[in-house]
């Protein structure tokens, strides 16, 4: 840490070290050493603090590990699905062997089934307050409720949906736009379900909330399932999806909305996969880079070292040969001087090593947890897979 001396590295010229050294007059094999090295002293400042400040860490992976700890039980970046389920009374109308209602129940508690661990999923239903009779309209147009919000594995979900009932008008445009509210604050990731049968009835702009809420908090994209919709209407829904950054599916029957969300689970998977991918990439080669600046900072205090050395016994030489030290006092300074170096060369040599070591468990602590990372967005590879 000391400051280099006025001649180090590239100002060393030996005849004014020895001149300068002459001056100072040494009195003892110790004095004639310090007095050079106060002259060639190297600049070893860059390396001592490269060692000083290296921890190994990767940096820039945004919700994942900060100061090198990987965060221990997170769900790729805590995901969060929002399902938003019409209950309108259209929903009670037959499909298959049971409801429209029964069909969309089961097809999401199977969903919920074959989420990302760890992933957090909500349910808002809406139009279920109320009637759908002239008396009851203002009442249903202001249902839009919250029914679950928990873990994706959680039994309260059957239990959730096993209570809703379908009942009156289609608050669409209010169901979108408080489930904005469904999303955690801690969650970077999110996709938005929103279920229905019929567009909106209560006079509300499903497509202006639909821009809004993709525009919203961590920017969720906005998937819009149409369950048995008339051809007439399904222009309406595309809008909707449009605007919130998702697609469009029009689906018959409950079998075909499973088969729906089992692609999603697909398409999630690869998006996943995808980002993995891409994140190991870049992690690695930080850690390589990382492990290159080790190893060029280790040679550098070698080489620094080396150079010190050099000058110093150019200088021993220059003090022979003008007479003012005998070949006592060169053996002496010549063992000082290398004394001084091999700790310098060992001090690098270890820290090289210990760098090395540190960086290595860092990247493996990222590897093995990078199933519970979140750094960039994986739904930015979800939405590449929508064409959005």
């Amino acid at each position: 840490m000391k400051q280099p001396g006025p001649f180090a590295g590239d100002a060393f010229d030996v005849d004014e070290v020895v001149e300068s050294v002459r001056a100072q007059d040494p009195g003892d094999v110790q004095s004639w050493h310090n007095a050079i090295l106060n002259e060639v002293h190297a600049d070893y400042l860059e390396g001592v603090c490269f060692n000083l400040a290296f921890t190994g860490d990767l940096e820039d992976v945004g919700a994942g590990p900060t100061a090198g700890v990987p965060p221990e039980e997170e769900a790729v970046g805590q995901n969060h699905f929002a399902v938003v389920l019409d209950a309108s009374g259209s929903m009670a109308e037959a499909s298959g062997s049971g409801t429209r209602m029964d069909a969309a129940k089961d097809a999401i508690a199977t969903f919920a089934e074959d989420l990302p661990p760890g992933s957090t999923l909500s349910l808002r239903i809406y139009g279920h307050g109320g009637s759908n009779t002239s008396e009851g309209k203002a009442e249903s147009c202001e249902s839009s409720e919250v029914v679950f919000e928990g873990g994706a594995d959680d039994a309260g979900l059957n239990e959730a949906l096993g209570e809703v009932e379908p009942v009156g008008y289609t608050p669409l445009a209010k169901a979108i736009g408080d489930s904005v509210e469904d999303i955690p604050e801690d969650s970077s990731d999110a996709i938005v379900y929103v279920v229905t049968d019929g567009l909106e009835t209560c006079g509300g702009d499903p497509v202006q909330a639909a821009t809004d809420l993709a525009a919203a908090g961590v920017e969720p994209v906005v998937n819009v399932i149409g369950f048995d919709i008339g051809n007439a209407d399904q222009q309406a829904l595309r809008d909707i999806a449009s605007a919130g950054g998702g697609e469009y599916t029009s689906v018959d029957s409950g079998q075909a909305l499973k088969e729906y969300w089992d692609k999603e689970n697909g398409r999630m998977a690869v998006a996943w996969r995808d980002w993995r991918d891409q994140e190991l990439e870049r992690i690695r080669g930080q850690a390589f880079d990382d492990d290159q600046a080790n190893l060029d900072n280790s040679d550098l205090l070698r080489t620094t070292s080396f150079e010190e050395r050099e000058q110093s016994m150019a200088v021993v030489r220059g003090l022979e040969e003008d007479g003012l030290i005998g070949y006592e006092e060169r053996v002496g300074i010549l063992g000082l001087i290398d004394e001084r170096e091999q700790p310098i060369r060992v001090y690098a040599g270890e820290q090289r090593s210990g760098n090395f070591a540190q960086g290595r468990a860092t990247l493996e602590e990222y590897e093995a947890g990078i199933n519970d990372l979140g750094s960039e967005r994986w739904t930015e590879y979800y939405r590449k897979s929508l064409g959005n």
